[in-house]
């Protein structure tokens, strides 16, 4: 995710901690850009038994999080996290998911794994995306959400 201030911060989606925590860099500026300096070691704590897939942030305090599990009894289910950023994010700090909403049965759900938000007259738009991977039991879906004023 792209924070307002021009830093980068990557979650990484596989190997979470026994904690359910997943390692997360916050680089300087652009991590392709060979003259940005070294990341900062973070950790991110995802909803519980899910994995990050995507982090967009919502402004300069806000980072929203895509997360996705997949279980036998109810294949893909996810959910829209909010964290909230300290000032300053100090090494090891720990990002903490406070969940805003689960896709799951009955209600729509699929291996959501894309997320944008954009703005439309002041309020904040969600996009979530899914794709089907070729598979008969998966879909590819566009979905749209408008945040509550005040998020």
């Amino acid at each position: 995710a792209r924070l307002p201030d021009g830093r980068f911060l990557a979650i990484g989606e596989m190997g979470a901690t026994a904690e359910g925590r997943h390692d997360v860099l916050l680089f300087p500026g652009d991590p392709a850009d060979r003259a940005t300096g070294d990341p900062v070691h973070l950790r991110y704590t995802a909803p519980r038994g899910y994995r990050p897939t995507d982090a967009v942030a919502l402004d300069e305090r806000h980072l929203l999080v895509l997360n996705r599990r997949l279980t036998l009894q109810d294949l893909f289910t996810a959910t829209i996290a909010i964290v909230d950023l300290p000032e300053r994010l100090a090494p090891d700090a720990i990002l903490k998911a406070h969940t805003l909403a689960r896709l799951a049965p009955p209600l729509l759900s699929d291996n959501f794994e894309g997320m944008a938000v954009t703005r439309d007259q002041g309020r904040a738009i969600v996009w979530i995306i899914s794709d089907d991977n070729h598979e008969f039991f998966q879909r590819t879906l566009l979905l749209k959400f408008q945040l509550p004023a005040g998020l």
